[in-house]
């Protein structure tokens, strides 16, 4: 059995995390399952590549308890995993939080972008129906695809009168 030494409970370095997964005789897919993380999270905080997050460290906390107490009932270990899948949710509601900042950023963005392409081109939109379709073609394209301006069209305001100029 490794000897898993740490100098605060809540530090998880390269060698601790190692001993932990070895001590459990699990390889970095098992042992990131029993985690709820990537096995590259579990290489790379094994190679000291990456730092542990507080979270992780509290699911890693109950990992090593779970690994060394002695055998207890059927209801104990019960408690014991609810307790570490409570853990491995509370660190994917974190990740996922993030993610979901990170797509709201870049739907700002894109409607960011879809009021540029409008703007520039307002003086060739007319009517509602215009406006409906440069939209729709900013979606399709956003900049890649701007909509055709017909040939010889003049911007709004700016047609010719019945008379001539």
């Amino acid at each position: 059995m490794h000897n898993i030494s740490r100098q605060e409970a809540s530090t998880w370095d390269a060698p601790a995390v190692l001993a932990l997964r070895k001590t459990r005789g699990e390889n970095q897919q098992a042992f990131a399952a029993a985690l709820v993380v990537n096995r590259v999270t579990v290489s790379e905080w094994e190679r000291g590549a990456a730092e542990v997050s507080p979270l992780s460290a509290g699911a890693l906390d109950t990992l090593e308890r779970e690994t060394h107490r002695p055998p207890s009932s059927p209801l104990a270990d019960t408690i014991a995993r609810a307790r570490l899948q409570t853990e491995a949710n509370v660190i994917q509601l974190g990740e996922i939080s993030g993610i979901a900042r990170a797509v709201l950023t870049m739907l700002e963005a894109v409607t960011d972008q879809q009021r540029l392409v409008v703007n520039s081109l307002s003086p060739w939109v007319h009517d509602e129906e215009d406006m409906r379709q440069t939209i729709a073609a900013s979606r399709e394209g956003l900049g890649e695809a701007t909509p055709a301006v017909p040939a010889g069209a003049r911007p709004a305001g700016r047609q010719r009168r019945a008379g001539g100029e």
